[in-house]
């Protein structure tokens, strides 16, 4: 919970593991919590293996509002990241590579349930129409009048997706107040990423153009994610791994591979089969802005 925060050169998978519901970066029902930027991260292997929701890399929940997810790798989760009826958040600069389900859902359940009492007390708990809160969160200082339940002001551009145009982002209205998706580039080659077998997703081939016209930042390597700075007694005992070196990229192809679909996540998805017949009930996941298995 709080503002202003960065998460970034964090390596975040195999989250979720015995949830479903929840993401390997989740929170969620608040409107104040603004400016927070979640960037240059590896994120993948967030699957789902119990019964329930869908389960996502960064999930932004109940109405969350106002986080920048930029130049981040995602690759092999069920759902890349997701906007859950929140408003003002950025998606740009990412990679979405090979999500089981889908890359990013994204819907307007504040216009569909009735008032969620969390979002006005913790609005009301600060001082949002004045002083430095206003001239720092101008859009914050008139939501209340300007129809709040609605998740205005999102916008996903400049982003780098593998799959079909159709199902890359699911429950996306086309109400340009509400998600101004454009200027995204879509791919169903994986020779159009420089070297997937090692998570080397430098856009190649038919990609190239398009990362040429937008300035679309070198996606971040496995190897450079990891502590900054020094951060305690660990720090002495962390050795990055040496970075993979190519001779020549993967060769250009013009006709779609066979995607590989991770195994592990559970149904309707249809990548495992139901073999659970009793899973524990798990209570509702909290919400503070929190990150598992992050690089610290």
């Amino acid at each position: 919970v709080g503002n202003d925060h960065v998460m970034e050169y964090n390596n975040v998978h195999h989250t979720c593991q015995n949830s479903s519901d929840c993401g390997g970066i989740h929170s969620g029902r608040d409107w104040t919590a603004r400016g927070n930027i979640i960037r240059k991260n590896h994120i993948h292997h967030t699957l789902r293996r119990v019964p329930g929701a869908d389960v996502r890399g960064i999930m932004l929940d109940d109405q969350y509002s106002s986080v920048t997810i930029e130049e981040n790798v995602f690759y092999d989760n069920e759902v890349h990241t997701n906007i859950g009826g929140g408003r003002d958040n950025i998606i740009r600069d990412n990679v979405f590579y090979n999500a089981t389900l889908n890359a990013m859902q994204v819907d307007h359940r504040g216009t569909a349930h009735s008032v969620d009492t969390t979002l006005y007390d913790k609005l009301r708990k600060v001082p949002f129409k004045t002083g430095i809160w206003a001239s720092k969160y101008p859009k914050l200082a008139v939501i209340e009048s300007n129809s709040p339940s609605e998740p205005r002001g999102n916008q996903i551009y400049n982003n780098v997706f593998y799959g079909a145009k159709t199902s890359s982002i699911r429950g996306l209205v086309q109400n340009v107040d509400w998600f101004n998706v454009s200027n995204n580039a879509y791919s169903d080659l994986t020779s159009d990423f420089y070297d997937v077998a090692v998570q080397d997703f430098r856009p190649h081939c038919q990609l190239a153009q398009f990362a040429h016209r937008v300035h679309f930042p070198t996606p971040i390597q496995l190897n450079q994610v990891g502590p900054r700075f020094a951060v305690g007694p660990k720090y002495n005992e962390h050795v990055a791994a040496a970075p993979v070196t190519h001779s020549s990229p993967s060769p250009c192809t013009t006709y779609p591979p066979v995607t590989h679909v991770p195994k592990g996540s559970y149904l309707p998805d249809g990548s495992a089969p139901n073999t659970i017949h009793a899973t524990p009930k798990q209570g509702d996941v909290p919400f503070p802005l929190y990150c598992i298995a992050c690089a610290i």
